[in-house]
C-alpha cells in the first residue's frame, strides 16, 4: 500500500509499508550505544564497512548513503562538532548529524556542510572487499584487464557513504521523553516533531525537512527496529521505477537521517529492507521500486540465475533470459564460459548441447535458440541430486 502525503514544506513524501498487526507506538530505548570520542567514532565507521556484510549495493557509479542506528556522544570528545549547527532538534535538544564518506584513503566526516574530522583508511585489499560481497568476476572477463577493472570499480566500497545521527549524552533522557511524547501524539513546543502514522503498524515518513547543505533530511517512523530503504525520484511521471539512495538501519519509533539530494524539490519513497518473499537475496521493496523484478520469483526471467546474481554478480538484465538475444540463455552462457552480454554465433533451432562436468557427467542439456533446458547436480555415484526442466519462453 502507498500513502501518500504533503509536508509543511511542500515535498511530497510516499510510503511503502506492510501490516505487522495491531500495536501501539513503541517508546525510544532506554539506552544506546555511546561514543567517549573521535577515536571510538572511526572504530564503528571503519569497522562497519568493512565487516557488516548487509552493507552491499547494488553495482554502478552511482553513490549510496548507509545510515546506521543513533548514538550518544560526549562533547568533550568531540572538537568541532557541537561549534557546528545541529541538523535539527528534538523539542529542546540538538541533534547532530554526521556524514562519512571514504575518497583517496581517508575518511572524510562533515557535519553542518562542513568536514570537521578525517581520518586515514586501514590498508586494506579492495578487490577483495569486493568478491567478498560480490562473489568472483564472471571468468569470461578475467582475461580482460579494462573490463575487469571496470567490474571492480562498478562494486567498491568508495560508493558507499556512511551517516548518523547523535545526541549529546547528557541530553539522551531529554531527547527520549521528547520522542515518547511525540509517538504519543503530544509532541513538546518548538522545533517541528515527528508525527507517527495513524495505523503504528506501518513503516512512515514522520518528518521531512531541509537537512545540511545538499543533502534532504527526514525522520522514519517505524514500528520495531528494523532496516528500511529509501528512493527518490525528481520526476513521479517518468516510468514506474525509483532511484535507490540507501538504507537506514533504523530504530523504533523513530530514526532521523539524510540522503543526497542534487535537486531543490525530491520525491522519497520507503520500503521494508527485511522482507524478501522469493529468497533472492533482494528485499521486496527494491524489486518492485527500483529493479522491476517479481518479488514473489527467485528468478523472474526464469532462466536459471537469481536476481541477485544476475544484477549484483554479473551485472546482466534480470528481466532477460538471454541478454545479448543471440539463442544462448545466460546460464547456458554461464556453462560455456562465454560472454552473455556479448552475442555468441551458432545456436541453432534443432540443436540440443550437452555440458559435462570434470568426471565427463552430462549437467545440463539445452535445446535450440534459447529453447528447454534440463540440469542436474550429479552424486558422487553419477546420480542426479537435483534436477530442474523448463520450456522455452
Amino acid at each position: 500500500m502507498r500513502q501518500p502525503g504533503r509536508s509543511r514544506h511542500g515535498f511530497y513524501t510516499i510510503c511503502l509499508i506492510a501490516a505487522l498487526g495491531a500495536v501501539s507506538a513503541p517508546l525510544p530505548a532506554a539506552a544506546v550505544e555511546h561514543l567517549d570520542n573521535w577515536d571510538a567514532f572511526d572504530v564503528l565507521i571503519e569497522t562497519s564497512i568493512a565487516t557488516r556484510p548487509d552493507i552491499i549495493y547494488p553495482p554502478g557509479d552511482v553513490a549510496f548513503t548507509h545510515t546506521l542506528c543513533m548514538r550518544t556522544f560526549d562533547a568533550s570528545g568531540f572538537p568541532g562538532l557541537t561549534n557546528t549547527p545541529p541538523a535539527r532538534h528534538a523539542g529542546d535538544v540538538p541533534v547532530w548529524t554526521l556524514h562519512t564518506v571514504e575518497t583517496n584513503g581517508w575518511f572524510l566526516t562533515a557535519s553542518g556542510g562542513m568536514v570537521i574530522h578525517s581520518n586515514a583508511v586501514t590498508a586494506y585489499d579492495g578487490e577483495a572487499w569486493v568478491r567478498s560481497r560480490y562473489g568472483s568476476p564472471p571468468r569470461w572477463i578475467t582475461g580482460d584487464p579494462v573490463r575487469l577493472a571496470e567490474w571492480y570499480l562498478d562494486r567498491r566500497r568508495e560508493r558507499i557513504g556512511m551517516s548518523l545521527a547523535v545526541v549529546p549524552e547528557a541530553q539522551w533522557n531529554a531527547y527520549r521523553a521528547a520522542m515518547a511524547a511525540a509517538a504519543a501524539g503530544h509532541p513538546p513546543p518548538g522545533a517541528p516533531a515527528p508525527v507517527p502514522p495513524a495505523d503504528t503498524n506501518r513503516v512512515a515518513f514522520a518528518l521531512v525537512a531541509p537537512s545540511d547543505p545538499g543533502r534532504f533530511g527526514f525522520t522514519l517512523y517505524t514500528p520495531g527496529d528494523l532496516p528500511v530503504d529509501i528512493f527518490t525520484r525528481t520526476n513521479l511521471a517518468a516510468g514506474p521505477l525509483w532511484n535507490y539512495a540507501g538504507t537506514v538501519q533504523a530504530a523504533a519509533p523513530f530514526t532521523p537521517a539524510a540522503v543526497a539530494a542534487p535537486h531543490a524539490a525530491l520525491f522519497l519513497l520507503s520500503a521494508r529492507g527485511d522482507i524478501d518473499t522469493d529468497g533472492d537475496g533482494i528485499p521486496d521493496g527494491m524489486e518492485l521500486l527500483h529493479f522491476g523484478t517479481d518479488p514473489l520469483l527467485w528468478d523472474t526471467s526464469g532462466g536459471g540465475l537469481s536476481d541477485w546474481v544476475k544484477i549484483y554478480r554479473y551485472g546482466l538484465d534480470p528481466l532477460l533470459r538471454d541478454s545479448d538475444g543471440d539463442g544462448y540463455p545466460d546460464d547456458e552462457e554461464l556453462l560455456a564460459g562465454t560472454d552473455p552480454a556479448q552475442a555468441t554465433p551458432g545456436a541453432a533451432s534443432g540443436a540440443i548441447r550437452y555440458y559435462r562436468d570434470a568426471d565427463d557427467r552430462v549437467t545440463a542439456a539445452h535445446t535450440g535458440m534459447d529453447g528447454g533446458a534440463a540440469t542436474a547436480a550429479p552424486t558422487p555415484a553419477g546420480n542426479p541430486a537435483v534436477l530442474q526442466e523448463r520450456s522455452a519462453p
